[in-house]
């Protein structure tokens, strides 16, 4: 039986081809954490061992003072300072949790906020942006890193030609 299925596999690969588009799109799972889409400052580089260096979320474009908004609902897991620079993040179905910095909040740990609800404003400085202001925006399920962008702006998936 299962000889029969690998001579069949090519076959139906190609079928599902010719009924599927290539490329499909998802909805964002994220909404913006400045309510509207930013310039990418830094990408996501997660290092190849968790203890090696790497950029471990994505640096977003942003102004002193701009108002910060939950991507999703949650509950605030963090909200305090770590070596001067103020960090949030908050616990989202799913086992993913977002992190802020640098922030100056308005919500407390324990607080359950909203997706899209106030929770604080960027502060300026004592951040690592070479250029201007910038939120670092991170996600984690677990030990794992994971690219906020995939989460703020949907994903791609291409099926690829077998062989």
């Amino acid at each position: 039986m299962a000889t029969g299925l690998a001579k069949k596999l090519p076959t139906l690969i190609a079928a599902v081809a010719l009924v599927q588009p290539p490329f499909a799109e998802s909805e964002p799972i994220w909404e913006w954490p400045q309510g509207r889409e930013v310039a990418v400052r830094e990408a996501f580089d997660p290092p190849a061992q968790r203890w090696l260096p790497g950029h471990r979320g994505v640096d977003l474009a942003g102004l002193d003072g701009d108002q910060l908004y939950a991507v999703d609902e949650g509950v605030v897991a963090f909200s305090g300072s770590i070596a001067g620079i103020g960090i949030l993040s908050i616990e989202h179905d799913g086992g993913i949790n977002s992190t802020y910095q640098p922030i100056d909040a308005s919500v407390s740990k324990g607080d359950h906020v909203a997706r899209g609800q106030p929770i604080g404003h960027l502060v300026e400085g004592k951040d690592h942006c070479a250029i201007g202001t910038c939120l670092h925006l991170g996600a984690k399920r677990g030990d794992t890193y994971l690219n906020p962008i995939f989460l703020l702006a949907g994903y791609e998936v291409a099926l690829l030609p077998m062989g």
